[in-house]
């Protein structure tokens, strides 16, 4: 997720530096990690706690790659980033603007959930040359969450992704207030369905 000119890192913990962009943490996203976690922690073994522990670890890299995708791409329009935080439900970037155009607007957008889907390749491959137990399990679960992160950000809701993007695409052709409403009414049924 992209956030235009809302600079909150210094209300957050700072993890360091990717490519100069400053990452930071709040404490939700902890919260909201071990609350993925748990079903696998409750488990009892010792497999299943580091399990939980690698897919709190899995979900921080990946959404960075995330949020750096938006990064680079709005690097590619002219655009600088500010930051990334991570917070309870997920991450965003801290961009300067978003670009006028369509084109930018959605290539920005997109670039995120296309980096999960990179991951989700690279880690569907190593799994199937995997030949530890204990590896190929952390393999395969960096490679579900990734698929995750991909299907999730691409559903056509706000402030999603795949809802900005639709809604940017939508406003080409229709007055914005229509395009808040479609994509208002998309996000609902998608929530009513599941």
């Amino acid at each position: 997720m992209t956030r235009p000119d809302r600079l909150t890192l210094d209300t957050a913990v700072r993890l360091g530096t990717l490519a100069g962009i400053p990452v930071a943490m709040r404490v939700s996203f902890l919260f909201g990690a071990a609350f993925l976690a748990a079903p696998l922690w409750l488990r009892g073994t010792w497999a299943t706690t580091i399990l939980g522990c690698a897919l709190i670890g899995c979900l921080v890299g990946s959404i960075v790659v995330h949020e750096l995708a938006h990064a680079g791409a709005a690097r590619a329009f002219g655009i600088a980033c500010r930051g990334i935080e991570l917070h309870a439900l997920g991450g965003f970037a801290v961009l300067d603007r978003m670009p006028r155009g369509t084109g930018g607007r959605v290539a920005i957008l997109l670039a995120g959930p296309l980096a999960n889907l990179a991951l989700y390749g690279f880690f569907a491959t190593l799994a199937e040359g995997s030949p530890a137990v204990a590896a190929s399990r952390a393999v395969a679960l960096a490679r579900d969450v990734n698929f995750g992160l991909f299907a999730f950000n691409l559903l056509p809701c706000l402030p999603l992704d795949g809802g900005r993007a639709l809604h940017a695409l939508l406003v080409r052709w229709v007055a914005r207030r229509h395009a808040d409403r479609a994509v208002g009414v998309l996000g609902l049924a998608v929530a009513g369905y599941c």
